[in-house]
This record gives C-alpha cells, sequence and structure tokens, in this order.
C-alpha cells in the first residue's frame, strides 16, 4: 500500500508538469474583416512580438523563472517522495530520496512554468490587444448583430396629367405669283469660248456659260430654235448673247448682224 502511495504522488507531480502549454496572451481576439487562417496566425505572432517589445514582459523569461521555482520545490517534494518509496519497497532511504529529488525537480520545473506576474502579464495583454485591433481584429466577446429596422417609404402620390391646349392654325397664304418680265439687255454679253469648240461654217451650237465643253450640246444646222435664257450661239466663230434683242440691234445697225442670229432671236 506505501508502494503504491509513493508512486502515486511522482506519477502526479510529473503528470502536472507536463500537461501544461506556454502561456499566451490572456486576450481574445476574432477577425472582424473575414482574414484567413494564415493572415491570423501571422498576426498573432507579429503583435505577441510587439507587445513584448513595448511592455518589456517576455514569457518565455517570466516561464523560465517560474520553472527554476518550481524545480526547488518539486525537488523537495521529490525527495519527499522518492524516501518514501524506498521505505515502501525496502531499497535504500538515501539512493530513493536522490532519485526522487531529480524526478521531482524536472515535473516542478514544469508546473513552475505557468507562475505568472499579474502586472506585466496585463500590460503585455493591452499591448498585444492595442496591436490585434489596429490589424482589423476585435477583442473581447463577439458583437450581437441586431436587426436594423426598415424603412418602407410611402407611396409617391399618382401623376397629375394636365392636358396642353390643341396647337394653333396658323394659315399662311401663299406669295404672289411672280410677274413674267422680258429680259432688257442694252449691251449684249461677251464669253470667251475656247478654239476647237466653234461649230463648222454653216452650223450652229448653243453654248451654256460655266459648262464643261464636254458637256455642251451638239452642233446643228442652223435654223430657228427655242434659245434657253443665259445661254449663247457659236456661228462663224462669233458666240452672240442670246438674252440680246439683235433684230433692234440690226436696225440701228444695218448689215452688223448675220440673218441667221436675227431669225433665231426673234422671239427676244
Amino acid at each position: 500500500m506505501k508502494r503504491l502511495v509513493a508512486w502515486t504522488v511522482i506519477v502526479i507531480g510529473v503528470g502536472a508538469g507536463c500537461a501544461t502549454t506556454p502561456p499566451g496572451p490572456s486576450v481574445h481576439t476574432y477577425p472582424a474583416r473575414g482574414q484567413n487562417s494564415a493572415t491570423i496566425a501571422r498576426d498573432t505572432a507579429d503583435c505577441q512580438a510587439w507587445a513584448k517589445q513595448q511592455t518589456g514582459y517576455d514569457p518565455v523569461a517570466d516561464t523560465a523563472k517560474g520553472a527554476v521555482i518550481g524545480t526547488v520545490l518539486g525537488g523537495a517534494l521529490g525527495a519527499g517522495g522518492g524516501a518514501a518509496v524506498g521505505a515502501a519497497t525496502g531499497n535504500n532511504v538515501g539512493k530513493s530520496a536522490a532519485t526522487g529529488a531529480i524526478i521531482g525537480g524536472v515535473a516542478g520545473g514544469v508546473a513552475g512554468g505557468v507562475y505568472k506576474y499579474s502586472k506585466s502579464k496585463e500590460g503585455y495583454d493591452s499591448a498585444y490587444s492595442t496591436c490585434m485591433n489596429g490589424r482589423g481584429y476585435a477583442s473581447g466577446a463577439a458583437p450581437i448583430a441586431t436587426p436594423t429596422a426598415v424603412t418602407v417609404a410611402p407611396a409617391p402620390p399618382p401623376p397629375v396629367v394636365v392636358q396642353s391646349p390643341p396647337p394653333r392654325v396658323v394659315v399662311v397664304a401663299p406669295p404672289p405669283a411672280p410677274v413674267a418680265t422680258s429680259v432688257v439687255v442694252v449691251e449684249p454679253r461677251r464669253i470667251h469660248v475656247p478654239p476647237g469648240h466653234y461649230p463648222a461654217p454653216g452650223y450652229c451650237r448653243i453654248w451654256y456659260p460655266g459648262r464643261p465643253p464636254g458637256h455642251q450640246p451638239t452642233p446643228f444646222a442652223c435654223r430657228p430654235v427655242a434659245v434657253p435664257a443665259g445661254a449663247f450661239i457659236l456661228y462663224n466663230g462669233v458666240a452672240w448673247d442670246g438674252d440680246y434683242n439683235w433684230r433692234a440691234h440690226a436696225h440701228r445697225h444695218p448689215g452688223s448682224v448675220p440673218p441667221v442670229i436675227v431669225e433665231i432671236t426673234a422671239g427676244r
């Protein structure tokens, strides 16, 4: 029975030390911007290092200090436990006490690593929380989303249809028809016709000013024809003005106008 109690003390001391995990920040944070797991791990490590730099508090060093204290206490407990084992098993009490001191020192060192200094740890947690908040994390309990009240806007009033008055009917009287007046040419017009475009002797040709030679009418045997307004009559190398009264001119200057031109422009 004594042997069972002694081994129970040793196993409990070693088991308690092995079950301890390294201390971390006491502040619980969660991603508020949808950060993935890789980003959360990187930000956590960066903010722990920043909190250590800002506060001078080192969780690893704090764990080591606690381990030293635990080793001393555990050694004492282990020695006592070892002696109890030796007595229970009938072995040498001194040898069993030394063995128990070694085992107890290991177990106590591990168990003593969780010792915390309240003041430094609070500052470390505060710095860590500030860093994580700056990177888009919220600390504390997750906020409960409250439903947002939906405001329903009132229906707009029905449109007012305003009928416009019928358009005014404006009757515009047509302008008076132009009165045909005869054009009296005091002096005949002159025009330059390129050489080679005059008709052969005995032939006439209607010539329009401003029209290319290739688009002019072809020569014809001289006879009374209707000469369009503004056109000339080419005859015997001379461009005769079709709007001029050559009959009156012939009366004033007998023999100056060929009879063919007088006959063609008789209707002027």
